[in-house]
């Protein structure tokens, strides 16, 4: 036989009165109003990102191609380069400056692998151009595994 102690107890009464509710019965087991309220929050929430997102990204979206890896890196340093400047206007907590600094020299290493100037910087010898280029993309793609997750939430 299971003991209850105080806890449990309280935590199944709260649950049985939440079931028994009339509101929670009317609102959130039935799926109409359960359709209901999830198309006001669309409308509340989400469509007003939308022409935000569009007036953002309209450059990116006009310019876009798919047969380029390019385009990969433009939108990955925007998503950076909008998030950074959300973090100088708004974040403040211990440990920022090195965020800070993690997605300023990911928009570095973004900027040399869009712009893909190597070979220049290797006189043209094809596998230091690779070496460079690889070496880039391992910082770039390190850095946003170990960091990433606190820069979106």
């Amino acid at each position: 036989m299971k003991i209850i102690n105080n806890y449990d107890f309280e935590e199944a009464f709260k649950i049985a009165e939440i079931k028994n509710n009339i509101w929670y019965n009317k609102y959130f087991i039935n799926p109409i109003y359960r359709t209901y309220f999830k198309f006001l929050d669309l409308i509340r929430y989400d469509i007003w990102w939308f022409p935000k997102n569009i007036w953002r990204y309209k450059s990116f979206l006009w310019t876009n191609r798919e047969w380029s890896g390019e385009y990969y890196y433009k939108i990955l340093k925007l998503k950076i380069e909008t998030q950074l400047n959300q973090f100088d206007n708004w974040m403040h907590y211990e440990g920022e400056e090195k965020t800070v600094e993690n997605m300023k020299r990911c928009i570095i290493l973004l900027n040399d692998l869009i712009d893909d100037q190597y070979s220049l910087k290797c006189n043209y010898d094809y596998e230091k151009y690779e070496e460079l280029r690889n070496k880039d993309k391992k910082e770039l793609f390190d850095i946003l595994y170990n960091e990433i997750d606190c820069w979106w939430d």
